[in-house]
């Protein structure tokens, strides 16, 4: 979040954010977005999230501000109609800690690259947890051409980051990087 300008006038889509998809309320309460669309699959926390969103309407600027429940595998089939609306509407995509769930990585990457426009970024954090993060790592190297889809892992992506979980690893028997240390991919859809 220290790259707000990246944001600048952007549109932008949150997958996954729980209960408060707190990512995605945190660049519409900095007002740089153009629009924040805030998903997550379950009703129960999008029905928080319209609470958190209604609650902070006075910090958005001109940010438009949207909520909705979005189930990757609706928006990963060809044939389904449901969230056409978002196909090819974003220029990032954010999303952390969701490649947990084995039977929807497939359709997140899918939906990821639905949702985006043609030059449009995902940016993903999730820690690596067993063997979740290469899955979806080799999923999207597979799934798409290198002309469809731009796929780089970023391992030490942020110094403050980096610094606090190497503090927490000498310090704490608790810390264990494979569970609580995120890794970042970057997915650029080039067509």
């Amino acid at each position: 979040l220290r790259n707000l300008h990246y944001f600048q006038e952007k549109s932008v889509i949150e997958l996954g954010g729980g209960m408060t998809c707190m990512a995605g309320i945190y660049l519409a309460v900095q007002g740089v977005a153009s629009r924040v669309e805030l998903t997550d699959g379950s009703p129960e926390s999008v029905e928080n999230l319209r609470h958190c969103v209604e609650a902070n309407v006075d910090l958005y600027g001109k940010t438009r501000v949207d909520c909705r429940v979005l189930r990757w595998d609706e928006v990963s089939k060809q044939s389904s109609s449901a969230h056409r609306d978002l196909l090819d509407q974003f220029d990032y995509v954010i999303s952390a800690d969701c490649l947990f769930f084995d039977e929807f990585r497939e359709d997140l990457a899918v939906c990821i690259h639905r949702v985006l426009k043609v030059g449009g970024e995902a940016i993903i954090l999730a820690p690596k947890r067993g063997h979740t993060f290469d899955d979806f790592l080799e999923i999207c190297r597979n799934k798409f051409s290198a002309e469809q889809l731009s796929c780089h892992l970023h391992e030490e992506y942020d110094e403050e980051v980096t610094k606090r979980a190497k503090q927490f690893l000498s310090s704490s028997d608790n810390f264990s990087p494979n569970k609580h240390y995120p890794l970042m991919i970057k997915l650029k859809k080039i067509s």
